[in-house]
């Protein structure tokens, strides 16, 4: 299907599989946009991870979100595997509807399928059932052990064992929780992924006690970012809000922090200036920005290598990719 197909256009081209080239198989990230195409996308293997508000602006509400999500699935046959998040509000009914003829269902969160507590995860359902310890598991937060835990049920269908794997040497994709520079006491953390205002949240989880956590960019439409407050009090982090939408989250987390905890700057190089007086004395700097990054950046891979620029202390022009 041509890039022309799909409603808004492509930054790029998508990349493509050749068909003078033989795969054993692809393992592929597909957008709920790229799901409102016909196309023959017939998976054997295939998770939802979450279901929460973003894309709003595309989609209109988030049953419409859901469904299309739900797409994923439409032509799995009856002998492929499809993972759900046991807890998420908005998939369980929408689910049993579009998933009553085909595949196999797991979930993560329960069983059968996958949980995990700090220390292991354990499988029950799958082609190799019982417990992966995760001693030496360098990526932090419960959703990177949920994310570990997906990959390992997927990949389970293609006879990958619990054996196999050394979960010491695994190591965050950039942009998501990407440790970049660590200099006179400080870690950066680029998590410029972290798009939406869920994103964010997990990510804060995931992060040092006492962080100082650079918010703002793009924001998307009806994002709501009250549900930062909380997790930015239990983490005893403090906020510097930047770019278009710095003012509009400032003004939803002002007066909910601690005194001192929340700052405004222009931009994110100000917003990164901020953070280190901020952080004098060692700590974690977070960009997890919650928002896009058209405002700035042309991406938010553009505006990662920026972050991960200026933690190295070099000097980046508006506009300029140090890629």
């Amino acid at each position: 299907m041509s890039a022309a197909t799909w409603a808004a256009p492509w930054p790029r081209p998508p990349a493509r599989l050749s068909g003078d080239t033989q795969h054993d198989c692809a393992v592929v990230e597909i957008s709920s946009y790229q799901l409102e195409g016909p196309g023959p996308l017939r998976p054997q293997a295939a998770a939802i991870l979450n279901l929460t508000p973003d894309h709003l602006g595309r989609h209109g509400d988030m049953a419409t979100y859901a469904a299309t999500k739900l797409g994923l699935f439409r032509r799995m046959g009856a002998d492929a595997l499809a993972v759900l998040p046991a807890a998420d509000p908005w998939l369980p009914l929408a689910a049993v509807t579009a998933l009553r003829r085909a595949p196999r269902l797991l979930t993560f969160g329960a069983l059968p399928g996958a949980t995990h507590d700090p220390d292991h995860i354990h499988f029950e359902g799958t082609e190799d059932d019982g417990d992966l310890a995760l001693a030496g598991f360098p990526l932090p937060g419960p959703h990177n052990r949920d994310n570990l835990a997906v990959a390992m049920l997927l990949a389970m269908t293609l006879g990958l064992r619990r054996a196999a794997v050394d979960v010491a040497a695994l190591r965050p994709l950039p942009h998501r929780m990407e440790r970049v520079h660590e200099a006179q006491g400080r870690v950066y953390i680029n998590a410029s992924k972290a798009t939406n205002v869920d994103a964010a949240r997990v990510d804060i989880a995931g992060a040092p006690l006492g962080a100082v956590v650079l918010l703002g960019g793009a924001g998307k439409d009806g994002a709501d970012y009250e549900p930062l407050v909380d997790v930015l009090n239990e983490r005893r982090a403090r906020a510097i809000c930047f770019g278009a939408s710095g003012p509009e989250i400032a003004a939803a987390l002002t007066g909910r922090l601690p005194q001192g905890h929340l700052q405004q700057a222009p931009n994110l190089a100000g917003a990164l200036d901020r953070a280190r007086q901020d952080t004098a004395d060692g700590g974690c700097i977070l960009l997890c920005p919650a928002c896009a990054s058209f405002d700035e950046f042309t991406d938010f891979e553009h505006r990662g290598r920026v972050f991960g620029a200026l933690a190295r202390g070099q000097t980046v022009a508006p506009g300029e990719d140090p890629a």
